[in-house]
């Protein structure tokens, strides 16, 4: 029995000094060693973490291979609207390196939410070269190119400049009234009593005294929009106008309205608006040729230069 206590003694003492030693060599693994065995929950959550991250960089993937395909030619390599074809376009397409976003649900300036993108990956701009992906790219698709968008603009990273849930803009589906006279009639009113005739003409025609020379953030000639022509870049819905006349477009000298005017007055903004020309219930594109990573393929004829929503 004494020299089992003995051996075991001297193998305790030899495991100590070489525990001592592997300490003085490797000190962090050793912090690691020591600290507190990971509950289910932590070990679950480190699980989770990887997975997200995995699931992220996977988008990114598919979202590069996408913007190469259907989005480089316009947009450019580097998202700076340089593409080979944005010399012959009009308006020019947009420099994500800015980070400036026109159709936004956040505040004047702020940068616009994961939906805000998908939206307009979606449903295209109207009556630019900007097309609809909608029935073109499934929805994961849509979010992989937004993620891949993101990556040109340094502020979609810093936390510290993403819009905060409060402000954004929540537009019922419902109205909290109906279109009529009256409200078209008070939406005139305050079309002129807020300055929008300046710009956008005593008819809405684009034609005010300050149209003419005015300039966007990226260093292009831009008129004020034509309201007699019946239809919208932003959407054709009236939410779609609501949210613009309340946000402003960034980058443009189209102010949000916003802080400056009640709910009920934009609606009946949005009234008087839709009254001046003819309420399309279509948007218009040009024709559009692109394959979709999952296999779907772009048949011509599924479009035509009127796409429905």
């Amino acid at each position: 029995m004494g020299k089992q206590t003995t051996m075991i003694n001297t193998v305790r003492n030899g495991m100590a000094a070489l525990l001592l030693a592997l300490t003085a060599m490797f000190p962090a693994a050793s912090a690691r060693a020591q600290q507190t065995p990971q509950t289910v929950e932590q070990r679950l959550a480190a699980l989770e973490s990887r997975v997200v991250r995995a699931e992220q960089q996977q988008l990114l993937e598919l979202g590069h291979q996408i913007y190469e395909v259907a989005c480089m030619s316009c947009h450019g390599s580097n998202g700076d609207g340089r593409g080979p074809s944005a010399k012959w376009l009009n308006p020019k397409p947009r420099n994500f390196s800015m980070g400036l976003f026109k159709w936004r649900s956040t505040p004047y300036g702020a940068l616009p939410t994961d939906e805000d993108l998908e939206r307009t990956v979606r449903r295209g701009v109207s009556t630019t070269d900007m097309p609809p992906f909608g029935e073109i790219l499934s929805l994961r698709s849509r979010l992989a190119v937004v993620q891949y968008i993101k990556t040109f603009y340094f502020g979609f990273a810093d936390p510290g400049m993403q819009p905060k849930p409060a402000d954004i803009l929540l537009i019922p589906d419902k109205r909290p009234f109906p279109k009529s006279e009256q409200t078209v009639a008070k939406g005139r009113e305050h079309f002129i009593a807020k300055g929008c005739s300046a710009c956008h003409g005593d008819q809405g025609k684009g034609d005010g005294p300050a149209s003419n020379g005015l300039m966007d953030q990226w260093g292009e000639p831009i008129r004020p929009w034509n309201f007699t022509d019946g239809y919208f870049k932003s959407g054709f819905t009236e939410q779609d106008l609501f949210r613009t006349i309340t946000n402003g477009l960034n980058g443009t000298p189209m102010i949000a309205f916003g802080p400056m005017t009640s709910v009920e007055e934009r609606w009946q903004l949005v009234d008087y608006l839709r009254s001046l020309g003819a309420e399309f219930e279509e948007t218009f594109f040009h024709e559009l040729f692109v394959d979709e990573p999952s296999g779907r393929v772009y048949d011509p004829e599924h479009y035509t230069s009127k796409v429905h929503w």
